[in-house]
């Protein structure tokens, strides 16, 4: 499985909503699953959606993973942020309450300890379809293309609810 994230943020737009888009693919067959959500929060920013975007690729993963309770399968997970790469990579025994997303790396720590296999991850460089024809962009650069895509989607599906009245702010 070749999994996917990305993370939105448009502090002038909407400076409390994370926007998260995600895509998994298995490289053999070519079929995948993608969605995208939002969070609404004081402590929005980008680096929380990126968070929260991984944080979505490994509840899906575990869930995978105990649902069939194989050991035998192989996954990748990456996204742009190499921030979040970098503090996702590491296996924290003790994540500090002033950490940044502390709540989201505790969770991320949780479900890698119920996996029964933990994914390679990998750093996608983003937004390389500025620079080069679409033929020429690797599997996990059209899957970060994508990812962002529908990352953006869920903010905007929250500005449309929330001018349609259907979900209300503070």
């Amino acid at each position: 499985l070749v999994c996917c994230a990305d993370g939105s943020y448009r502090k002038k737009i909407s400076p409390d909503v994370s926007g998260a888009g995600w895509v998994i693919q298995c490289s053999r067959t070519g079929n995948f699953i993608e969605g995208c959500f939002y969070e609404v929060s004081d402590s929005a920013n980008a680096y929380r959606a990126e968070q929260l975007v991984v944080d979505a690729l490994h509840q899906l993963l575990a869930a995978i993973s105990i649902f069939y309770g194989r050991k035998d399968w192989k996954s990748r997970a990456g996204c742009d942020s190499l921030g979040t790469i970098k503090i996702t990579r590491r296996r924290l025994k003790r994540i500090r309450p002033s950490m940044k997303c502390a709540d989201i790396l505790r969770n991320i720590r949780t479900l890698r300890n119920k996996m029964t296999t933990r994914p390679d991850y990998f750093h996608v460089l983003g937004h390389m379809d500025e620079f080069l024809a679409e033929e020429y962009l690797t599997l996990e650069q059209l899957l970060n293309k994508r990812c962002d895509i529908l990352a953006k989607s869920a903010i905007d599906t929250w500005l449309r609810n929330m001018r349609a009245g259907i979900i209300r702010t503070k």
